[in-house]
């Protein structure tokens, strides 16, 4: 039983010591805030933001799940300075582990943005606007 604990001992220092568990090389910006739809909030959904050429083709995406109309990336999944196209989608409800894809129903069509992150602004807030439809009932 010595010889086990031993050796997870030495397993788990070897797995500190080789990076596991640090992040990448890029400076994130751990962002918060909140996603409303017609003056309400997201139930569920997920924000993405993709870097815009400018901030360089290595650059991660960042992503958060939004959940009662809140939203936090974490340091891993959050994403760097500079401009971005945000997407958002947002759902009535979190998608049962059966349900078919293409019958889950959608709060809105995907909503993108672009914006510029700043380390100085931590706190994003959006509000997804009501889509107009038109004659041809898009």
């Amino acid at each position: 039983m010595k010889i086990i604990s031993s050796i997870c001992l030495v397993m788990l220092a070897c797995l500190a010591s080789s990076g596991c568990g640090r992040t990448d090389k890029f400076d994130r910006l751990v962002l918060s805030g909140q996603v409303t739809y017609d003056g309400q909030p997201v139930p569920f959904g997920s924000i993405w933001f993709e870097p815009r050429a400018a901030v360089g083709q290595l650059a991660p995406p960042g992503f958060a799940i939004i959940r009662d109309g809140h939203f936090e990336t974490t340091r891993r999944d959050a994403p760097v300075a500079g401009p971005h196209l945000i997407r958002i989608s947002g759902y009535p409800d979190e998608k049962p582990q059966d349900e078919d894809e293409a019958e889950r129903q959608i709060l809105f069509p995907e909503y993108t943005m672009e914006m510029e992150l700043s380390p100085a602004e931590t706190v994003l807030n959006v509000d997804v606007p009501r889509r107009k439809t038109g004659s041809s009932g898009r």
